[in-house]
């Protein structure tokens, strides 16, 4: 009972405390300026899974990837099960969001991401980013490319794309240069705050061979994925992972649920009919005291949290409570 009282008055806190210092748009700079040697392994990130799904609609046309009874279904009914964000990458960067799981399919209208629709232009939502990352040159952007379809196992149009960009090329820090263990210090000095984490780094060089490029870093994270409804088994299995993280690459705590042919089928009874709605109704809700509970593990295992993941976002503490816990952290000596 004590230590119940004693978590609720903390998440209290939390939520009276969540706006009192950084600038969501500046958090970075704000919460760390006088602390340059923080590692970035060990901040606590707020990200979103599957990020580019907010142009989605019932008009989108179908991903190469998309299988099963899903390539029958209506195309209303795979968008509410397809759509996992519904703001704008800008949007997102502005509230706060440092974070970005980037699925990318190429298809003949160019780069679009996807999760089973194909859904936003990749050019486009880096042209966001790039407006972003001008004004803000403090704030550290991670993307992760996790998923690459479609690319012939050849990535050298996009990663060469990126590197050409009149603002993000010259904002990337490189895999040649900087490594898993980069502090916030180690990227200001260098005017660099963009990581660009690829699954394939596939490029041709101008002989016509192929080799990994080192302008992009290759994915050094772990990003395990509990495939779940059941947001009790979500929340055993973060705590399990944060225990156990590794301490020298990134770590994604994924705060999200995966819906399953039951929920599909007969979510509509309790209300559920969307992964919208099983992220609003059922998992957003657990994070007021999730986000203080994975904290105290992570410490209690001598480990911190780092990037922590939600679908629709907005519709919960994350953002909030990751900035008053990095306060926090800034505090101590």
């Amino acid at each position: 009972m004590v230590h119940l009282l004693a978590v609720g008055l903390f998440m209290l806190t939390c939520w009276q405390q969540a706006f009192a210092q950084a600038d969501p748009q500046n958090w970075m700079r704000d919460i760390y300026g006088d602390k340059p040697d923080r590692a970035l392994r060990n901040i606590m990130i707020p990200g979103t899974h599957d990020t580019g799904t907010d142009q989605m609609t019932k008009s989108s046309s179908l991903s190469s990837t998309l299988d099963g009874v899903l390539k029958i279904a209506p195309k209303s009914a795979v968008v509410s099960w397809s759509k996992t964000q519904d703001r704008s990458m800008l949007q997102q960067l502005q509230d706060g969001i440092r974070y970005f799981d980037l699925r990318v399919e190429n298809t003949p209208r160019g780069w679009m991401t996807y999760h089973g629709l194909l859904s936003n232009s990749l050019t486009h939502m880096l042209e966001e980013l790039a407006i972003f990352v001008n004004a803000h040159p403090r704030e550290i952007v991670l993307l992760d490319f996790q998923s690459l379809v479609n690319f012939n196992n050849d990535h050298t149009a996009l990663i060469s794309y990126l590197e050409q960009h009149p603002v993000l090329g010259p904002r990337v820090a490189t895999w040649d240069r900087f490594n898993a263990g980069v502090r916030l210090g180690d990227l200001w000095d260098a005017d660099k705050s963009l990581i660009l984490l690829f699954g394939q780094r596939r490029v041709r060089s101008p002989d016509g061979s192929f080799g990994d490029s080192t302008f992009v870093w290759p994915r050094v994270l772990q990003n395990p994925w509990s495939n779940t409804r059941h947001t009790a088994k979500v929340e055993e299995d973060l705590m399990n992972g944060i225990r156990q993280r590794p301490t020298d690459i990134f770590y994604v705590s994924q705060g999200v649920l995966t819906p399953d042919a039951h929920v599909v089928t007969l979510g509509w009874a309790s209300g559920i009919t969307s992964l919208r709605d099983m992220a609003v109704k059922w998992m957003n809700t657990k994070f007021a005291h999730l986000i203080p509970r994975l904290h105290d593990e992570a410490r209690k295992a001598g480990k911190s949290v780092n990037i922590i993941i939600a679908d629709f976002y907005q519709h919960s503490p994350l953002v909030e409570l990751c900035l008053r816990f990095n306060e926090a952290d800034a505090e101590q000596p």
